[in-house]
């Protein structure tokens, strides 16, 4: 069973990051997509509000992985750059 499937965009990462985390998101958080894997996408924070975490990479359900597989989770990982 895939998990809800969210848009394949700036939008539909930011939103999967409301619904199912606790980071603390701006109004309008700048991202960029993965130009080589679906659903993929980069959200940049605010380490202030993150503890120290500036970026957090978003796998999105239901979009095929680097291998062809359809990803079946909502993932995230957060991180520093």
């Amino acid at each position: 069973m895939v998990d809800k499937k969210y848009p394949d965009s700036k939008e539909g990462a930011v939103q999967m990051l409301r619904d199912d985390t606790r980071l603390k998101l701006s109004d309008k958080p700048r991202g960029r997509s993965d130009p080589y894997v679906e659903g993929v996408w980069l959200i940049s924070l605010d380490p202030t509000e993150n503890d120290g975490n500036d970026c957090v990479i978003v796998y999105l359900a239901g979009y095929r992985d680097p291998f062809g597989r359809i990803r079946e989770r909502n993932d995230f990982e957060c991180g520093s750059r």
